[in-house]
């Protein structure tokens, strides 16, 4: 199992479909090398883009809210990819 973290800063969206491709190789290679069969990945609650950004990297939202997960108390959802799911990447 991984847990996948990513931090980019805005100027990042004018290269989105190269950020994708990038995202996606990077994440194909550390599942191979590690021989991972799960990946999870948390976003704030209220970060609708993020959010969105996680189901088009292929993540599926677990559904629920994990309250008081952050060290400052802020509610996240977390978000799973899984093999055997049709969005796994390799």
């Amino acid at each position: 199992v991984g847990m996948a973290w990513m931090t980019v800063s805005q100027e990042i969206a004018a290269h989105g479909l190269w950020l994708i491709r990038i995202t996606r190789a990077f994440l194909r290679d550390i599942i191979r090398a590690n021989g991972l069969h799960r990946l999870e990945a948390v976003v704030l609650d209220d970060n609708t883009r993020n959010q969105q950004w996680l189901s088009v990297m292929g993540f599926v939202w677990e559904g629920g809210v994990a309250h008081g997960y952050l060290p400052d108390k802020r509610a996240v959802r977390r978000y799973e990819l899984v093999e055997g799911m049709s969005t796994w990447p390799m």
